[in-house]
């Protein structure tokens, strides 16, 4: 009876076939014989008809339980072996299953009823091939059942992707009628694959009508409409997944769609619903990675992404083949302007799946963030064949104005090209490939491309056409232009502003007030005119009026990053140092991801002597945008200036490699390299700048200063010369040419050269240059000239002053010496030098300020000066134990005849004289004159 009855309860309806992994083990099975009203003694027919009424009830795990307590007793009981077997083809238990079927066949069960089920049970499992080996000898034996066979190698070869061999067997089986759910679910994934998404969804939709009661079909369902983003309609087919499973005690298809369930939910913004099917799920699978996918997911819909970045990190951590836990990582790197790590993981999810196109676009996005516009151009090439689409061209012109702002205007062009192919005549992309080639200094296509636009009424268009106008130099016409549409719309600030701007361009001040007055009379939050007047009053020294304009921005706009930083350069100007550090951090804090306010308060700090803190602005600057070349570039030449070579020669490095022909990066670089000895690596930097800039004056001098440094005169003159011709007008190739002739050690005519630059084109450092060659052959009445003439020129250049002070104290004009000496330390109260030669002769004459001074300078700069006069003047006051150690690292540090004279007279005042005899001793062994020799040859002979 059991036999008869089994096609009926356990009847082979398309509801037995697995084709998907089970996604957990079974839940162990913990039901009582007493719960089920069993009693000893029972035979094999009463239980089996008590597990086919308990299926038929829909209790499988009770049926299964009754299957298992007949074959406890009678292990060979085959019905029962078979019976269970299917059960376990229903709940998805594919393995347990074979084993009970393969049973069966040997206790008997005739194979045209056992097969179907032991193909499902491959099936289950995704041993795909092993069910088409099984399939193919029933095909050739089994004529009559034909149909069945086709359907389940149908199914094997989607598994295994092979879709050109699907058509024929499909069509084979349209009509067959007895399994008519599972057919139409082929085809719907068929359909699926062919990129027939609606076809597919339709198909799965009769599926799930004609056998509600399997799991597989309900699911399916849900899936194909979550694809198309049917919220709702996944949801319920989903639920019926749900329902189906548990009825088939099917606990991996339970929790699989649970899984989607969540993703269904969201959908359709039922948060807290989607979470509390993901408690149930840990609760019932522990930490498992699809439910860190999961919560990811969920704080990525809740905007929540530092959250959802650390649970996919986790997800792709244990398994880094989840493709679709790889795509919302590189999503949420995005998001979170983590470019880089957004273009990491999306060429490796596009690697796996490259038919995605919006991972496609979001890759392209995250390039041209990142300033890889090429690259970005080349993410998009597989979608130009089918013609772009709206979000493509939107991405080409985003493609193309970061392209234009970063100089690369090829790729930029390319870009432009590409969009108006896809959408001719766009205004917008018309007006951009117009600033595009302003950019590029095209100015005569930008006016004819924007003059277009103006005619056919583009506003924006006549705003860039006059600033164009001004770029090309047509000032006149630029102006003429602007008035006249301040004419036209009186009501428009913006054009009385233009108009304002453009004549302060051509310095006609008063006028330019009026306009941009006109503009806050027409609007009084015009915020363009009031940052143009504030910066006005900065020009003319007007620090009240500046600073009224700028307060009134940010009480329109309280974090307004150009008014804050306005004000901070009119507390400078006023000598508010600690007000200007003020409103500079303050930029910073408005502005957290502005590159501006840091570089400004690392210049700042730069300026204020804080090396350290100039440095940790500029990478802050850096870090919060790691390929502008301005950030770049202050952050490297803070490290060189600060002595950290290599980590200025890196970030040197990262500025090239974001804009390959920056011509300072290269040079510095070469700079360097030289230092470091690097020859071959100084001179390929060198030959890069020259081959984009040739006859570039900043190049020539370069080269020249590199060759000097690696010891090549001649090469190094072969470049001042073609300086000198090439920039006749410069004083940069004679300065060059005089520096080399020094390092050959031709002094006569180095100072010629100088004094050559010199008359060129005055300047403080050739005046300098030239004092010293002059001095250097005993002409100090010239080297006194130029200096004075050059301080009646520019009275405040305190280098200039401190080597003409410098020059009266080696000439033993002390007076003229303190006299400058102090007029220095007024312009700059820490210059070291000043302080420390002023200690000297405040010494010599027995003034009291001499320690104090010597210390402050030792204390702003350690080092062989400031310790040998620091510490000889803590030994002349009495202090010999301090003052000794001082000049003791002065000598280690400079041993001069001076200091160590000095050091010999400390040791001898400290006590030691056998230590004072031996450093005097090596003193006059090895230097027959120096000026300390007489005394030092009287302490020797005292010390016999």
């Amino acid at each position: 009876m059991f036999r008869d009855m089994m096609p009926m309860v356990y009847g082979n309806d398309g509801s037995a076939g697995r084709t998907l992994r089970a996604f957990v083990g079974a839940i162990l099975l913990l039901v009582l014989a007493n719960l089920l009203g069993c009693s000893p003694g029972e035979d094999s027919a009463t239980r089996l008809e008590r597990a086919q009424t308990l299926e038929a009830a829909g209790d499988v795990r009770a049926a299964a339980f009754e299957l298992r307590r007949i074959l406890q007793d009678d292990p060979d009981h085959a019905q029962a072996r078979f019976g269970l077997g299917r059960l376990n083809v229903l709940a998805a238990r594919g393995d347990a299953a074979q084993r009970e079927l393969r049973r069966a066949l040997e206790l008997g069960i005739p194979g045209d009823e056992v097969m179907p089920w032991l193909i499902d049970a491959l099936l289950i499992q995704e041993r795909f091939a092993d069910a088409l080996s099984e399939v193919s000898s029933l095909l050739s034996a089994d004529n009559a059942s034909t149909a069945r066979w086709l359907l389940r190698r149908v199914e094997a070869n989607l598994g295994l992707g092979r879709y050109d061999e699907l058509s024929t067997d499909l069509d084979a089986i349209a009509d067959y009628g007895v399994e008519q759910a599972r057919v139409w679910m082929a085809q719907a994934q068929f359909a699926n694959h062919q990129g027939d998404s609606a076809a597919a969804l339709n198909l799965a939709r009769k599926a799930a009508r004609a056998d509600p009661d399997d799991p597989r079909t309900a699911f399916t369902h849900g899936w194909l409409a979550l694809r198309q983003a049917l919220f709702q309609e996944a949801e319920s087919a989903l639920l019926e997944s749900t329902r189906a499973a548990r009825a088939r005690a099917n606990d991996s298809d339970l929790t699989r769609a649970n899984l989607l369930l969540v993703e269904a939910r969201l959908g359709q913004g039922k948060t807290s619903e989607a979470e509390a099917v993901i408690v149930e799920l840990e609760s019932l699978l522990g930490d498992i990675p699809e439910l860190s996918y999961l919560k990811g997911l969920v704080a990525y819909r809740q905007g929540n992404f530092g959250v959802a970045r650390d649970s996919l990190r986790d997800t792709l951590q244990r398994r880094p083949e989840h493709h679709q836990a790889r795509l919302l990582a590189g999503g949420t790197a995005f998001a979170l302007n983590e470019y880089e790590e957004a273009s990491r993981q999306l060429r490796r999810y596009l690697a796996v799946v490259p038919s995605n196109d919006a991972a496609r676009r979001l890759l392209a996005a995250a390039q041209a963030r990142l300033g890889r516009h090429g690259d970005a151009m080349a993410v998009l090439e597989p979608l130009r064949a089918g013609g772009q689409d709206a979000e493509s061209v939107a991405l080409l012109a985003m493609i193309g104005r970061s392209a234009t702002v970063s100089g690369e205007f090829e790729t930029a062009e390319s870009a432009f090209r590409e969009a108006l192919a896809a959408s001719p005549g766009d205004p917008a992309l018309r007006g951009d490939l117009a600033r595009l080639h302003a950019a590029q200094g095209r100015y005569d296509e930008a006016i004819d491309q924007l003059s277009a636009l103006v005619r056919e009424g583009d506003a924006a268009a006549e705003l860039f056409l006059v600033r164009t106008l001004v770029a090309s130099g047509n000032v006149a016409l630029a102006l003429s232009q602007a008035r006249a549409l301040a004419e036209r719309s009186p009501d428009r600030p913006e054009w009385h502003t233009l108009v304002g701007l453009i004549q302060l361009q051509q310095g006609e001040r008063t006028q330019g007030r009026a306009s941009l007055i006109n503009a806050l009379n027409v609007d009084d939050a015009y915020l363009p005119a009031l940052l143009a007047l504030g910066r006005l009053g900065l020009e003319e020294g007007n620090q009240a009026s500046a600073e009224r304009y700028f307060n009134a921005v940010l009480r329109i706009e309280p974090r307004h990053g150009l008014a804050m930083l306005g004000l901070a350069e009119s507390a400078v100007r006023r000598g508010d140092v600690s007000t200007a550090e003020s409103w500079l951090q303050r930029a910073v804090e408005a502005n957290p991801d502005a590159v501006l306010p840091r570089l400004w308060l690392s210049r700042f700090h730069a300026q204020s002597g804080n090396a350290d803190a100039a440095i940790s602005t500029a990478r802050e600057a850096v870090a919060a945008s790691p390929r502008d070349p301005r950030a770049l570039g202050l952050l490297a030449e803070l490290q060189a200036r600060n002595g950290d070579l290599d980590g200025a020669a890196d970030t040197y490095g990262m500025l090239i490699n974001v804009v390959p022909d920056d011509l300072t990066g290269r040079l510095a670089l070469a700079g360097i390299a030289a230092q470091q000895g690097r020859e071959g690596e100084a001179r390929q930097h060198i030959n890069a700048a020259l081959e984009v800039a040739p006859r570039d004056l900043r190049v020539l001098e370069q080269a020249g200063r590199v060759e000097l440094i690696l010891g090549q005169v001649d090469a190094s003159l072969a470049y001042a010369r073609q300086a000198r011709e090439s920039y006749p007008s410069s004083p940069v190739g004679w300065m060059l040419e005089a520096d080399a002739l020094v390092s050959a050690g031709r002094h006569e005519q180095a100072r010629d050269a100088y004094a050559r630059a010199h008359r060129v084109l005055p300047a403080s450092l050739s005046a300098r240059r030239l004092a010293q060659m002059a001095e250097r052959a005993g002409d100090e009445r010239q080297a006194l000239e130029v200096l004075q003439d050059w301080l009646e020129t520019s009275p405040q250049d305190v280098s200039a002053m401190l080597n003409l002070a410098m020059l009266h104290q080696r000439h033993g004009r002390r007076n003229e010496a303190e006299v400058l000496y102090g007029q220095v330390l007024t312009f700059d109260p820490d210059q070291v030098a000043a302080l420390n030669n002023l200690a000297w002769l405040y010494h010599e004459r027995q003034d009291s300020r001499a320690l104090e001074m010597a210390r402050k300078a030792y204390e702003l700069q350690p080092g062989a000066a400031t310790s040998h006069t620091y510490g000889w003047m803590l030994v002349e006051s009495g202090d010999v134990a301090s003052g000794l150690s001082l000049i003791e690292s002065a000598a280690e540090a400079a041993p001069i005849p001076e200091v160590r004279y000095r050091l010999a007279v400390a040791l001898t005042r400290a006590g030691d004289d056998p230590r004072a005899r031996q450093v005097l001793g090596q003193l006059l062994g090895e230097h027959a004159q120096f000026q300390q020799r007489t005394e030092a040859e009287a302490l020797y002979r005292s010390l016999q």
